[in-house]
């Protein structure tokens, strides 16, 4: 699901534009970067550039997957999202992000 800045900035708590996608996933990523051999840096976040947007993955537990909705970016394709409150909380837990 969308998270953190993206969220913020879709929700309108913010107006400066996220340069990177955040998604929170139960799933475990692996991006390309992680499948060179030189990236054995755990600390370092991965992630995927496309069209020169960069999505960064973050995965969390199953328990803490709640506070989301269903946007409709297309009429027959739908992302989810992070509510406002959930985004809000996402602040405080990760302010970093």
């Amino acid at each position: 699901m969308i998270s953190h800045w993206s969220a913020l900035q879709y929700h309108g708590l913010t107006e400066q534009i996220p340069r990177i996608v955040t998604a929170s996933t139960t799933n475990k990523i692996v991006t390309p970067s992680m499948r060179e051999r030189k990236s054995h840096n755990h600390k370092k976040k991965h992630a995927w550039e496309i069209n020169g947007v960069r999505y960064e993955y973050m995965t969390i537990q199953e328990k803490n997957f709640f506070g989301y909705e269903k946007i409709w970016p297309e009429e027959d394709l739908y992302a989810l999202i992070t509510d406002t409150e959930r985004t809000i909380l996402d602040l405080f837990i990760y302010p970093a992000l």
